[in-house]
C-alpha cells in the first residue's frame, strides 16, 4: 500500500501503486492516475523508513510507501532515465573514491617494492667498482667507535687470505672487541666481525662460511643496493637531474646503519647459495654454515638477538643449506692451515 498527496493537497489517501513501461500507475478509490517516467522527480527521497516519489512541479504530488520492492522494480525497469534513490549517489560515489584509492594504494605499492627496487639495482650496475669501494672507505672512517683488535685483525686477513674466495674485491677484515654477536660489511671494501660472534664458533669451517657469506654480500653489491633502495625515490631522482654528489652525501648517511641493517630474503638467500660455491670451490665443508646458524637460532640471549634480527630467517635457511649439502656429492678436504690460524685466532 501506498499514500498518495495530490497537487496543493495536505492530507494523503491510500493508494496502491504499480510499475510499468511508462511510468507509474496510481489506483486512489476511483481515481486512475498515470505519472510518466520523464516528469517523476529523479531524486526518490526516504521519509522515516518510507520511499517518497514526486511528480510534476511545486508543489508537486507524492506519493509515499513502504514498499522497497516497488522501488527497485522502478529504478530497474527505467534505469537509463536516470532516476536514483536518495543517497544511492553518495554511497556509488564513495564506492568509486574507495576504489580509485584501492588502485592507488596497489600502484603504490608496486613502485615501492618492485619497480624503485629494480630501478635501484639498475642504477647499482652503472657504479664502477672503484667508486663503490671509495664510497665503502669513506663509509668505514665514519665507524670511529670500533674498539678493533688490530693484531688479531692481521690474523683474521691472514685466515681470509688462504680461503682463497673469488671476488674483484680487496676487502679488509677487522675484528673488534665487541660482545655482540654480529658481522657486516660495507660496500666492496671492509668485512667487520665482533668478538661476540667469534666467540660462538667451534671451528675453521664456521669462520670460512660466515666470511664466505659476508664476502657474497659484497660481491653480489647488496650492500650497495640495500642503501640505494632505501634511499628509494630520492636516489633515483637525484640520478635523473645528476645530483651524485647529494646521493653520495646519502648513501654516507645510510652507511652509518649498516650495523644494524636487514638484508631482504632474497639477498640472505642470494649470499647463502653464492657463500656455498664459494665454500665448495675451495673444498670446504659447507656444513660450518649449518652449525654456526644452529648455534645462534638456539642461543636466545640479547647478543644474538641483533645477528638474527639482521639476519633474519634462520630456520628455512638452515634447511635449505642442508639440501644443497646433500645433493652436492662433494669430497671436503682437510684444512689443517685454516685450523691452525683458527685456533690462534681463539686462544690469543
Amino acid at each position: 500500500m501506498a499514500n498518495y498527496t495530490a497537487k496543493g493537497e495536505s492530507l494523503g489517501k491510500q493508494a496502491h501503486a504499480s510499475v510499468d513501461a511508462g511510468g507509474l500507475t496510481i489506483n486512489c478509490g476511483h481515481r486512475h492516475i498515470v505519472w510518466q517516467a520523464a516528469f517523476i522527480h529523479k531524486k526518490i527521497e526516504r521519509k522515516q523508513g518510507n520511499y517518497v516519489f514526486q511528480f510534476g512541479d511545486s508543489p508537486a504530488e507524492t506519493l509515499e510507501t513502504s514498499e522497497k520492492l516497488l522501488v527497485i522494480h522502478f529504478l530497474k525497469q527505467h534505469k537509463k532515465s536516470g532516476h536514483y534513490l536518495q543517497g544511492q549517489r553518495n554511497t556509488i560515489w564513495l564506492k568509486g573514491m574507495l576504489l580509485l584509492l584501492g588502485i592507488l594504494v596497489i600502484l603504490h605499492l608496486l613502485v615501492y617494492f618492485y619497480l624503485l627496487p629494480r630501478m635501484a639495482d639498475e642504477f647499482v650496475k652503472s657504479i664502477p667498482i672503484e667508486q663503490e669501494q671509495k664510497l665503502g672507505e669513506e663509509i668505514f672512517s665514519q665507524m670511529s667507535d670500533m674498539n678493533e683488535d688490530v693484531a688479531r685483525s692481521k690474523v683474521l686477513n691472514a685466515f681470509f687470505a688462504k680461503l682463497h674466495y673469488q671476488t674483484p674485491y680487496k676487502p679488509k677484515l677487522h675484528l673488534v672487541k665487541d660482545e655482540v654477536v654480529n658481522a657486516y660489511a660495507t660496500p666492496g671494501s671492509h668485512i667487520v666481525v665482533t668478538m661476540g660472534i667469534l666467540s660462538k664458533m667451534k671451528s675453521s669451517k664456521e669462520l670460512s662460511a660466515l666470511l664466505a657469506h659476508e664476502l657474497s654480500h659484497i660481491n653480489c653489491r647488496h650492500i650497495t643496493r640495500s642503501l640505494c633502495r632505501n634511499l628509494g625515490s630520492w636516489a633515483l631522482l637525484s640520478v635523473a637531474v645528476g645530483d651524485i654528489g647529494g646521493l653520495s652525501g646519502r648513501l654516507l648517511q645510510g652507511g652509518a646503519q649498516l650495523r644494524t641493517l636487514s638484508f631482504s630474503r632474497e639477498f640472505e638467500e642470494e649470499a647463502d647459495h653464492e657463500g656455498f660455491a664459494q665454500l665448495i670451490k675451495q673444498g670446504i665443508d659447507p656444513n660450518g654454515m649449518v652449525n654456526l646458524f644452529q648455534k645462534l637460532q638456539q642461543d636466545q640471549t640479547i647478543d644474538v638477538a641483533e645477528f638474527i634480527s639482521t639476519h633474519p630467517d634462520l630456520k628455512s635457511r638452515i634447511e635449505y643449506t642442508k639440501q644443497k649439502i646433500a645433493k652436492s656429492h662433494s669430497v671436503f678436504l682437510p684444512t689443517p692451515t685454516l685450523d691452525s690460524i683458527f685456533e690462534k685466532l681463539q686462544n690469543w
